[in-house]
């Protein structure tokens, strides 16, 4: 064998211990910051739904203009109960589609 192929060997060797050492921190950083992703948007989101509480109440209580000063917020944390809502009226179309394929064809009494 040639020496040089014998050293690319050694040097490639080095070099995926290194990234692989490397990686797993990089993964580990990945890990990290996805999760304080999804933390800090959590806690976004109870802020504005808090936001919302708040102008609900001042609204049915108060002085129910404050609305329109709240409109987009109020429009924001409302984009997940639509959501919902939209997914449970496709599901129940689908499941009645699904059982409407499935239920037996009735006979017809007179064959022509």
């Amino acid at each position: 064998m040639h020496p040089s192929i014998w050293l690319n060997i050694v040097e490639k060797t080095a070099a995926l211990d290194e990234i692989r050492a490397r990686k797993k921190d990089v993964l580990k950083l990945a890990e990290v910051l996805e999760e304080s992703e999804l933390s800090y948007e959590d806690a976004r989101e109870a802020d504005i739904s808090r936001i919302g509480g708040f102008v609900d109440a001042t609204a049915q209580h108060g002085d129910p203009s404050v609305r329109a000063a709240f409109n987009k917020t109020l429009e924001y944390r409302s984009q997940y109960a639509k959501k919902a809502a939209d997914k449970r009226r496709k599901n129940k179309q689908a499941r009645a589609e699904t059982d409407a394929e499935r239920a037996p064809k009735a006979k017809d009494p007179n064959p022509t």
